[in-house]
């Protein structure tokens, strides 16, 4: 199985940046992709724990599950079908 695992920095609060990175839908409007959705809503927060999010672009969809959940701090997901 692949670990990977990203840090970045952002000059922005935290807030927005969360509020962003974790809007499932919405990443189409600023990561790339042509598509995003939340196709299983988790739980007690729509995108956290157990959600499964899709996004696309070119035919190629990826299906991934959140399964850690720190809200403002970091979340973990792991790729449940599709990919790149």
């Amino acid at each position: 199985m692949q670990h990977i695992e990203v840090k970045r920095r952002y000059p922005a609060p935290v807030d927005n940046v969360w509020d962003a990175y974790t809007d499932h839908a919405g990443w189409h409007e600023w990561a790339g992709f042509t598509k995003s959705w939340l196709e299983t809503q988790g739980k007690p927060d729509k995108n956290g724990l157990g959600c499964v999010r899709g996004f696309g672009s070119n035919g190629i969809n990826v299906f991934e599950e959140v399964i850690e959940w720190e809200p403002k701090r970091r979340f973990v997901y792991k790729v449940i079908r599709g990919g790149l």
